[in-house]
């Protein structure tokens, strides 16, 4: 009986991140979950590896599964490999894992997962023996003590030692010998393939920023950055160029980008190692996972709302804006400080509620954003909302800190 190893994951009672987007120009790939799909060509698949890709799953679709991207080939002998996928009703995240030789149908159990519409970061990873799951940085799932079947008689599928060259990678869908099926609805954005299982503070610290390319054990990447054309571009030098065939088209958006987590990624760390939740600012007295600035509306018309979360109840916050953005950060006070340049303090706001938010924006009266910070078009400003902590004996002397940041590039 064939071994097929599926690990399923439920957003419910996990911490994820508010108003994310993947790194990078805001250009990705929009797949229609009808013939949609990019194709690299068959090529190698290591044993131990490390999947990565940025997701917002459109909806529900045909078929068992969405494929997000994978080793896959036909499964009339031997396993389907390994991929990430989404279920059919867009409820499951899944890391799908044959490991065994050949032989039999394999069976996915299920379990209901909240929402569509919203980018999520998803990872899996297996070292030979451990199958992980991580979704947004975090992980939410690990199956142990699971070893690869010998595949040597196999011929066409994800053969770990003989034929593993025959297997396809596939991007937005599966190929099963010579036709294509489980197709993805949605978007797919900055898809990376490794040769290593990858750590946790590894996913966490690159997730949320681009790659060069030529980072060890990375053998494919596909960062969707062109915006045109019928490739999609490997930066890894592995030169596994994806075309892009049927439904898939390029999309930009002009969204605000998150950066300067506390979450470990930067080469400032949290001055007292009070490291927060990926996404978020250094942790506080009160939160530990740290406070989050995250957004709403869009920028073109500006209706950019920035709110603030995480933080101690009650405090005075002062969102800031800078004309300039310090790559590795600066310590200031008990977190990270990386809006640089010429600083404005565009407004004060009083957590009067007492549930550790504040909010700035037209929205709330504030006027556009634009507006309030005399921003010249065409630049990319910062944004970082400054809050006092509650208590002056924790990570000592500050009494101080900041959420993560976000960059806004106006038109």
């Amino acid at each position: 009986m064939k071994t097929m190893l599926a690990i399923l994951v439920t957003m419910l009672g996990v911490a994820r991140s508010h108003a994310q987007a993947p790194p990078g120009n805001g250009t990705f790939l929009r797949f229609d979950g009808i013939n949609g799909r990019v194709t690299t060509g068959q090529w190698t698949s290591p044993v131990a590896h490390t999947l990565e890709a940025w997701i917002r799953v459109g909806g529900p679709n045909a078929g068992p599964f969405q494929t997000i991207a994978g080793h896959f080939g036909t499964p009339t002998n031997c396993g389907l490999g390994y991929g990430l996928l989404v279920s059919s009703s867009a409820a499951d995240l899944v890391y799908d894992l044959d490991l065994d030789s050949c032989g039999g149908a394999g069976f996915l159990p299920r379990a209901t997962l909240p929402g569509t519409g919203t980018w999520h970061h998803c990872a899996g990873t297996f070292d030979g023996t451990s199958i992980k799951l991580y979704l947004d940085g975090q992980l939410v799932q690990e199956l142990a003590n699971c070893t690869a079947g010998d595949c040597s008689g196999c011929t066409s599928e994800l053969c770990w030692g003989a034929d593993d060259t025959t297997t396809w990678f596939q991007i937005g869908c599966q190929r099963f010998t010579t036709s294509w099926a489980t197709f993805f609805r949605g978007d797919i954005d900055e898809v990376r393939l490794w040769n290593l299982a990858r750590t946790p503070a590894q996913i966490v610290q690159s997730m949320n920023t681009q790659l060069l390319g030529s980072e060890t054990g990375l053998i494919g990447y596909w960062p969707f950055d062109a915006g045109t054309g019928a490739v999609a571009t490997d930066l890894s030098g592995g030169q596994h160029h994806g075309a892009l065939q049927g439904g898939v088209s390029w999309v930009t958006e002009l969204v605000p980008r998150g950066f300067c987590f506390g979450d470990g990624s930067l080469a400032t760390a949290c001055p007292c190692a009070n490291f927060g939740a990926p996404g978020s600012g250094c942790g506080n007295s009160v939160h530990p996972s740290g406070a989050r600035l995250s957004s709403a509306g869009s920028i073109q018309p500006d209706t950019i709302d920035l709110t603030a979360t995480g933080l101690p109840p009650g405090v005075a916050t002062i969102y800031l804006q800078g004309d300039a953005s310090s790559a590795t950060g600066i310590v200031f006070g008990d977190g990270v400080r990386c809006v640089d340049g010429q600083l404005l303090r565009m407004g004060m706001r009083i957590d009067t509620d007492l549930d550790g938010a504040t909010a700035f924006g037209p929205s709330h009266g504030d006027g556009p954003l634009s507006a309030a910070g005399g921003i010249v078009q065409g630049n990319t400003y910062a944004y970082q909302v400054y809050y006092r902590n509650a208590s002056a004996t924790w990570c000592p002397p500050a009494t101080f800190n900041v959420t993560n940041g976000l960059t806004i590039a106006w038109p």
